[in-house]
């Protein structure tokens, strides 16, 4: 795997980062937006060839004290994580992440099979082919998930995002999220007049029109967030609401699917 600018990208399991300054790392990038830094980080949270996932949360809790023992290195690695932000687009990674793809059998495994045999190299202008650099090891999603969420706090409130959450990177964050919500719902909105899935609810009622409501709002939501912070958070509490209604829909969705046989790009 080759980092953007023709580094190569740190080991898995390496640390590249030298203990002194993550600052000094992030200074001396070839640019402001270069990933290297990051990557070297979270490959250091990986466990080592044991797959302890205790060996992950001490090393998220070490880099959280680390960030909180050094705040110029916090302020810097926040910086450049603003950067990547800016300059990459979101929205594949939110949006198609996990979305089965409509094709065949045999043209899914040749598509797998080519991937295997020739990868792809990272775009540099796209964040999903900066998560596959970050987390390029199959199992990687057993250790992020052993981490408590509680340690995941710990370390987003070290790095202070929340108190530059202006920065353009993370205003495009925000923006590129609902955007890519509002995407889903309307997707969503069609597939509900798919004929198989009208077929799942003739025995059953069901409210595709959560999807709808979802759209409605996230477009609200996305012309509102230069409001007051009071009128935000009573906009987000509504969002949060559509988007659990949402889930129990495909939640039943699934469930109807599993007991009739049906399968669909979910």
């Amino acid at each position: 795997m080759v980092a953007p600018h023709g580094s190569p990208a740190p080991a898995a399991g390496d640390l590249a980062v030298p203990d002194a300054s993550i600052a000094e790392a992030v200074a001396a990038l070839p640019s402001h937006a270069d990933p290297t830094v990051l990557i070297a980080l979270v490959h250091g949270l990986r466990p080592g060839r044991k797959r302890d996932p205790q060996e992950a949360i001490e090393a998220v809790r070490a880099l959280t004290r680390r960030l909180v023992a050094h705040p110029p290195s916090a302020q810097a690695l926040r910086t450049n994580i603003a950067e990547i932000l800016a300059v990459r687009q979101h929205r594949y990674l939110y949006a198609d992440t996990g979305i089965a793809r409509a094709e065949g059998v045999l043209r899914g495994m040749l598509r797998r099979v080519g991937a295997r045999l020739l990868p792809r190299a990272p775009h540099g202008s796209y964040l999903r082919d900066l998560f596959l650099q970050l987390f390029d090891r199959a199992d990687d999603h057993l250790w992020v998930q052993a981490v408590p969420a509680d340690d995941w706090q710990a370390l987003w409130n070290a790095l202070g995002i929340e108190a530059e959450s202006a920065l353009p990177g993370f205003k495009r964050a925000q923006r590129e999220i609902l955007e890519a919500m509002n995407l889903l719902a309307v997707r969503l909105q069609t597939l509900a007049n798919e004929p198989e899935i009208i077929r799942l609810h003739v025995d059953e009622h069901s409210d595709p029109t959560v999807f709808e409501a979802l759209a409605t709002l996230t477009r609200g939501f996305g012309r509102g967030l230069s409001g007051s912070p009071e009128a935000s958070e009573s906009r987000r509490a509504v969002l949060q609401d559509a988007i659990a209604e949402c889930d129990r829909e495909l939640a039943r969705w699934r469930r109807l699917m599993q007991v009739h046989g049906t399968t669909s790009e979910l």
